[in-house]
């Protein structure tokens, strides 16, 4: 898998970033990763995929991943685990909305697997951050 993305939460916004982008490599699909709301802002956990970290759950921040084709797990943990699954298709995108919900002691992020409608409109003034 390959991660890409440079900058911190107040990098490019999405709305300019996107068009300067290239499709995935042939055989490879993208998942963008995004978190709209600053509501529990100081909750950041990691991202997951398929038990490797490619990011983390940033408020109004995105990222991306170019991963190969098929259904892959996503799981992002603060007091417990919250997973989702989502599909990815060769030359396509998919998108995983990372909202925050209320804990005991913390706030969990669960990601959920959304439409590319709903996940443009969310996006358009969310800032790239950096993954590493």
């Amino acid at each position: 898998m390959a991660v890409f993305a440079t900058g911190c939460a107040s990098g490019v916004r999405y709305s300019e970033y996107r068009t300067t982008l290239k499709p995935p490599a042939d055989g490879q699909g993208r998942i963008w990763f995004y978190r709209p709301s600053a509501g529990g802002a100081a909750v950041q956990p990691n991202v997951n995929l398929d038990d490797q970290v490619v990011g983390r759950a940033k408020p109004h921040g995105f990222f991306f991943v170019d991963t190969s084709p098929g259904l892959h797990r996503v799981q992002c943990t603060t007091e417990w685990p919250q997973k989702a699954e989502v599909m990815v298709t060769t030359n396509q995108n998919s998108y995983v909305r990372l909202d925050i919900e209320i804990g005991i002691f913390v706030g969990h992020i669960v990601p959920r697997e959304v439409s590319e409608a709903q996940a443009t409109e969310d996006m358009q003034d969310l800032h790239l951050i950096d993954t590493n």
